[in-house]
């Protein structure tokens, strides 16, 4: 793994220890580090206004990218309103 994945690695792995995922777990889907760490890279790679909507696009585009870079296996990124619910 070069350098940069494995920055990126460490950092959603650190993210998983410290941030406390106060979800029910019979209903949980996305783990929420990877959600942060896709509405940052989405926010960051945005040319446009910062409207939720502008965002979300950009997670979708960001999601197989980042799960492959990653190497974590998730079915499908989190919906526009899941979003707002965990942010």
């Amino acid at each position: 793994m070069n350098p940069q994945k494995q920055n990126l690695a460490n950092t959603t792995l650190t993210l998983q220890e410290k941030l406390s995922d106060n979800q029910d777990i019979r209903g949980k889907r996305h783990e929420l580090s990877f959600v942060i760490v896709l509405f940052l890279t989405a926010i960051l790679r945005s040319d446009k206004a910062l409207k939720m909507s502008v965002i979300h696009r950009g997670m979708l585009e960001d999601f197989c990218r980042l799960s492959k870079l990653l190497e974590v296996d998730f079915k499908k990124c989190v919906s526009s309103s899941n979003s707002r619910k965990l942010l």
